[in-house]
């Protein structure tokens, strides 16, 4: 564990996706626009890695995978932006890197625009939302401060006789996609906003042989209000 400043970073020791026992450490140093992260060890350099992070060291979530080491280059290693990180500033944060047979072209394109999303956009956005679960559709306005949705108002519910579905953030929408791609969905089609880059449309399919379960959303209007 190591103090600097007032940020406390844990780096974690690195594993395989087979195996849950550490293999390489994880070396994490501060840079005034970021951190750096680099792999501490030189049998390292096969197969795509892939950085992580957790504000309680329970729950992981994917930050980006680790540019490829050339033949007789360091180990991978990657720079991120204070603004990137998913947690503000970074105050307090776990990080590690799992190593994975081949990358994820979906799943790399997801994290870059997710990056992009988080060094753009503001802490409060409106915007006008379609979702769809199976048959049940939404249609409405959406208002976000400080990262959690405030209010929000039904334009039209299909069928009008069941709940109000879960109305959520932008970044609750890429979490739809990241748990989509973990399912291994049938199909994830995903169009990307080209400044922003929040998902504007998205559609998955989680089972192709099942009826009803398809999901999906688009939208129409974004506003940043702060």
């Amino acid at each position: 564990m190591t103090m600097i400043g007032r940020f406390l970073l844990v780096a974690l020791s690195a594993c395989t996706c087979a195996s849950a026992e550490p293999e390489v450490r994880l070396r994490i140093q501060t840079r005034p626009q970021g951190l750096a992260f680099q792999l501490d060890d030189a049998e390292a350099t096969a197969g795509p890695w892939l950085l992580q992070h957790s504000p309680d060291g329970r729950g992981w979530k994917d930050l980006v995978f680790f540019a490829d080491a050339q033949n007789g280059a360091e180990p991978p290693g990657i720079q991120i932006e204070w603004g990137a990180l998913p947690m503000p500033q970074a105050r307090k944060g776990y990080f590690r890197a799992l190593q994975s047979a081949q990358k994820n072209p979906l799943l790399q394109r997801l994290l870059d625009e997710r990056i992009k999303w988080r060094l753009l956009s503001t802490h409060g956005y409106r915007y006008k939302l379609r979702q769809n679960f199976g048959q049940i559709s939404w249609h409405g306005n959406v208002i976000v401060t400080n990262n959690k949705v405030s209010s929000f108002e039904t334009i039209d519910l299909q069928p009008p006789v069941v709940n109000v579905p879960e109305v959520p953030t932008i970044d609750s929408l890429f979490d739809r996609i990241s748990a989509a791609i973990a399912a291994n969905a049938a199909a994830i089609n995903v169009v990307w906003h080209p400044i922003y880059g929040f998902p504007t449309s998205c559609f998955i399919d989680r089972e192709l042989l099942l009826a009803d379960e398809e999901s999906g959303w688009s939208i129409d209007v974004f506003t940043p209000t702060r």
